[in-house]
């Protein structure tokens, strides 16, 4: 009977603490998050399609990226679809490539970016991550509204010397070694506990179907960056 009663004990208060945890996390408003990157090839779009998914799926946020609301891009325009993101969203990510350190920032698609896009990727990804970096470049002096921005890098990051000048003053990520920081950047958790069980997120998000599909198209881009050398 002890055991039993030890037993049932330990069923209620784990099916408690995962209720409080269903219901913070329904309670709890989506992060808004607008993703911008980089024209790669047809294995980075996927990649960030990925990452998108995983955020919307697994972290809590509502994510804006423009293969999602063509309809509405070609309606505004780049610019002004941009700017209404960026004005909504909480946070702006920019998911960068490994060409990303050959780039400057420019005003307009820059002549290097129209020689290394696949032209299977929709023109307005240049249009838009030019638009991005001027955006960037437009906050410098003002430190609290950069900490709205940050980069990520679904391989390894370059060099950070390497990077376009605008991008150097935001806080930068690496998917593969800094997942975690990067869901405690994104809901301003503390530091010191992890970012899932902290800000209510799912604690198995790593090991969901949408974080095994990131993974997948993260090792695809990496075998076609290797094949492409």
């Amino acid at each position: 009977m002890v055991l039993v009663s030890a037993a049932l004990l330990i069923w209620y208060k784990a099916n408690k603490t995962h209720s409080e945890l269903g219901e913070r996390t329904q309670s709890t408003p989506l992060l808004s998050v607008l993703v911008v990157y980089t024209a790669g090839n047809r294995a980075f779009q996927r990649a960030v399609v990925a990452f998108a998914e995983f955020l919307q799926s697994q972290w809590h946020c509502k994510v804006a990226v423009d293969v999602w609301q063509r309809g509405r891009m070609a309606e505004q325009g780049p610019l002004r679809w941009l700017i209404t993101q960026t004005e909504g969203s909480d946070k702006v990510v920019i998911v960068c490539t490994q060409r990303t350190e050959a780039w400057e920032s420019r005003a307009g698609p820059a002549p290097q970016l129209a020689v290394l896009r696949d032209h299977t990727v929709p023109a307005s990804a240049e249009d838009v991550f030019s638009l991005a970096l001027n955006m960037v470049e437009g906050q410098l002096q003002c430190p609290s509204t950069l900490r709205k921005y940050c980069t990520v890098h679904l391989g390894n990051r370059p060099d950070w010397k390497c990077l376009p000048s605008a991008l150097r003053v935001c806080k930068s990520f690496s998917v593969m070694k800094d997942v975690e920081k990067l869901g405690r950047h994104l809901h301003n958790s503390s530091p010191e506990a992890c970012c899932f069980p902290s800000v209510g997120l799912k604690p198995d998000s790593l090991n969901s179907e949408a974080a095994g599909r990131l993974r997948d198209a993260i090792h695809e881009l990496q075998s076609s960056v290797t094949l492409s050398r």
